[in-house]
């Protein structure tokens, strides 16, 4: 018999459900939503935190990072010159391990046909800094570096699959990059691509220029690994130490200082307050289905009362009953939990192939429903169903045999009807707070991509061309380079316009060297600035859309041979010069420590650009002309005549007419790599608005099932007032003034909260104030909106009411 009832009371809670299809829908739908969101949330913070990222122990090892502040854009991480390498390998106590590392691109041979293929230069103890090894053959010894360093290479494991088939016997075997054959040696793991994306890896190769400069060739990158057994806090010691000595070793080092960044957290720069302010969203979201579905299971105990009493006079005991309350309660979020499992599985698509940029792209390809967010998403169900049903048990335990026997209505309790009242102002605080949220993040994101940058990315395909061999070293076949192959890329009739330029005015931390700067008073400044460079075409500017706005623009008669010349952006002229023509000032190019400045001559004023992305101040740039002064890096821009396709493969074919060795990489549309500038502030853009979205729906069910409550414990109130004279209108008005009186101070609450928040927000907004009065007055009015049209039916509902049925039935 004991087991029989105990079936009897939990079908008969079932039974309950399914009398109330459409408000049990609800109630599991709005639980689907919330739950669904924190699925997905889960899901993206394993693996954005917790996912391998192929190094062991990665908290440990760490980016030593040469920190120093520029015009304009705060603090910015270099890269590192060897002798500064030098100097932390040979007086460092914390790393166990140390390395650098050279990022590049060759031309892999492949049957005839220049593929590109991302390499890393790096040295000897790489493999053992990053505790990854080949799971072939071996890694580089000291011997194998340069100058000149050995033609051996250590091959990806996606490289080995596909060109070698897995083939075990690879070892020995050629590769022929940038037209010399590279004998292989090892095959890295599958997933291990870091710290950079990599398909290859070659011997370190030392220039004479990194050998001897500090400011002029920063271009490694050096990472440590901690000692087994050191705290991490050790290596904030170390960064200050480190700074200390490169400064005594060089005066070059003058104005930087090192942090320690580790691998996770280089990768993800910036992600993680992203990820906690989404979190902190998924979070209100499932408060606020917990409040409506509690809200809801109170009003049903209260609708249940008598039968509650007849079963507990039959011998239902008190923990019996309110067993059956939490049961009913964890089947509403348990179906809410399997559905919003559901509606994950089509949200985490949808995150996987968006348009981010490659390190967010790494991470959001790795996202999935596994077992441990599984298990994480059924432990929260579990705790939100016994948080919604804890309420309705509580007052169960208090239930009045006789009262409830002799009630024909269920009415709340006063008790009751004040936790229910109360749930319905914290939903309006809840419901305000994530929507002011998602508004701010709105309005910053629509600001931020409507920033003018300073150049026009329409139409525009680009891709990179490095010229690294040995082959490119002497100046006159770089220039000569460049030449040649803007005439191969004039004769390609898919294409209308082709420039080139060092690098893109995208995202670009490339930085260039020291100036002496004449002043306005004549003089030149006694100690040099440091000022941002970049190598163009004479057509760079007019093709890529960054006017002139005095002087002239470069010509190819602005060769090796003639006077030096550069142009300067508005924003650098309005510093060095403020108030004057900028066009014949001098600038000193720094030429070394044994050689006098170099004379440039400003010959024009370019507009700025947002080189650093939109949230960034412009770009303080001086243009040289290629012909003058060039690299080893190239960006070619193109404007197609036709279709992205068909320019991409124009350009390829003038590239093989120019060099048939060397390979183009990283193709894209300009207009693409600006959208990725601002990956992470469109993906929190896009999660919170779809947070906002479900709080709506999540705020508009709850006010509706609490309001239609509500009038139904003051029915008879309403009858007996229309009976004495009152119109309809004056019912519906007291239904709006009790609206308010729940809603007002909830949206006040709200309110105050994002006030309170306001200096956390601000690191996530821009061009917007987080306590800004339009904001916060909108979402105010949207949320009483909100209310308003979900208490609509209730309110038709008090001025519509029956009075026979409503008095007879008390």
């Amino acid at each position: 018999m004991r087991y029989a009832l105990r079936w009897i009371s939990r079908e008969a809670g079932l039974r309950f459900l399914a009398r109330r299809k459409a408000a049990c829908t609800v109630a599991v739908l709005t639980m689907a939503l919330a739950l669904g969101a924190n699925t997905a949330v889960f899901s993206v913070v394993k693996t954005f935190l917790l996912a391998s990222i192929g190094v062991p122990e990665a908290d440990r090892l760490f980016l030593v990072a040469p920190m120093r502040i520029l015009p304009g854009r705060g603090a910015v991480i270099f890269n590192e010159a060897y002798p500064n390498y030098e100097l932390i390998r040979s007086t460092q106590h914390a790393f166990a391990d140390v390395t650098c590392l050279s990022q590049g691109v060759v031309g892999w041979d492949d049957h005839g046909e220049s593929r590109p293929l991302q390499t890393a230069r790096v040295t000897a103890s790489f493999f053992a800094t990053v505790r990854v090894f080949p799971i072939i053959g071996r890694g580089f010894t000291a011997s194998e570096e340069g100058p000149p360093p050995a033609r051996v290479v250590v091959i990806g494991n996606a490289l080995w699959h596909s060109a070698f088939n897995a083939d075990p016997s690879v070892l020995g075997k050629s590769l022929l990059l940038n037209g010399e054959p590279h004998t292989i040696i090892g095959v890295m793991p599958a997933g291990f691509t870091q710290p950079v994306p990599t398909d290859i890896w070659l011997p370190f190769e030392l220039t004479a220029q990194q050998r001897g400069a500090v400011t002029g060739a920063r271009t490694l990158t050096v990472y440590g690994r901690l000692k087994d057994g050191m705290p991490l806090a050790r290596a904030d010691v170390e960064a200050a130490d480190l700074t200390k000595r490169a400064l005594a070793m060089s005066s070059e080092n003058k104005d930087f200082w090192y942090e320690m960044r580790p691998l996770r957290g280089v990768l993800l720069d910036k992600a993680d307050s992203t990820i906690l302010l989404v979190q902190a969203g998924a979070v209100i979201l499932l408060l606020l289905a917990v409040l409506n579905l509690a809200s809801l299971l109170l009003a049903w105990g209260f609708e249940r009362r008598q039968e509650l009493a007849v079963r507990h006079a039959l011998g239902a005991g008190q923990g019996r009953l309110v067993r059956m309350l939490f049961l009913q309660s964890l089947v509403v979020v348990g179906a809410g939990a399997t559905l919003g499992i559901g509606l994950t599985q089509l949200i985490i698509p949808w995150l996987r192939h968006l348009d981010f940029n490659q390190t967010l792209t790494f991470f959001t390809s790795q996202i999935s429903l596994d077992s441990s967010v599984l298990f994480a998403s059924a432990v929260t169900a579990l705790v939100c169903g016994l948080a919604a049903g804890l309420l309705p048990a509580l007052f169960s335990r208090n239930a009045n045999l006789a009262t409830a026997l002799q009630t024909r209505t269920a009415t709340l309790s006063r008790a009751a009807l004040r936790w229910q009242q109360g749930m319905v102002v914290l939903q309006a605080g809840l419901s305000v707070v994530i929507l002011a949220a998602a508004a701010l993040i709105g309005v910053s994101f629509v600001k931020l991509v409507r920033v003018p940058i300073g150049f026009a990315p329409r139409n525009l395909v680009v891709a990179r061309v490095n010229l690294q061999s040995a082959d490119y070293q002497q100046v006159a076949k770089r220039i000569r380079f460049g030449r040649d192959l803007l005439d191969n890329l004039s004769r390609e009739p898919e294409i209308a316009t082709a420039a080139f330029t060092s690098t893109l005015p995208v995202s670009d931390v490339l930085w260039g060297g020291r100036f002496f700067v004449e002043l306005p008073d004549g003089s030149v400044s006694p100690e040099p600035m440091l000022l941002h460079i970049r190598r163009t075409s004479a057509n760079y500017l007019p093709v890529i859309g960054i006017p002139l706005l005095n002087g002239r623009q470069f010509t190819t008669s602005d060769d090796s041979a003639s006077p030096k010349v550069v142009i300067v952006s508005r924003s650098l002229a309005a510093r060095l010069w403020p108030n004057e023509n900028a066009v014949g000032k001098k600038l000193y190019r720094f030429g070394g420590a044994k050689l006098p400045p170099i004379l440039q001559e400003v010959v024009g004023v370019a507009g700025d650009v947002m080189d650093a992305g939109s949230s960034a101040p412009p770009g303080e740039t001086v243009y040289f002309p290629w012909a003058q002064l060039s690299t080893g890096l190239m960006s070619i821009v193109v404007r197609p005549k036709a279709g992205d396709a068909a320019a991409f493969t124009a350009l390829r074919r003038a590239l093989r007419k120019t060099d048939p060795v060397l390979a183009a990489h990283d193709e894209a549309r300009l207009e693409l790599l600006v959208a990725q500038a601002n990956a992470l502030p469109r993906l929190q853009s896009l999660l919170l608005l779809t947070f906002a979205i479900a709080a709506i729906g999540i705020a508009t069910l709850g006010s509706y099932g609490v309001m239609s409550q509500l009038v139904s414990t003051r029915e008879r109130e309403y009858a007996l007032r229309l009976v004495f004279g009152a119109a309809p209108a004056e019912l519906g008005r007291s239904v709006l003034r009790q609206l308010a009186r729940l809603t007002l101070p909830g949206i006040a609450g709200g309110l105050l909260v994002v006030v309170m928040l306001g200096g956390a927000l601000k690191r996530f907004v821009f061009g917007v104030e987080p306590r800004s009065f339009t904001v916060l007055a909108s979402v105010s009015v949207g949320m009483m909106l909100i209310a308003f049209a979900a208490t609509m039916p209730s309110m038709l509902r008090a001025m519509r009411v029956d009075v026979r049925r409503s008095i007879g039935a008390s």
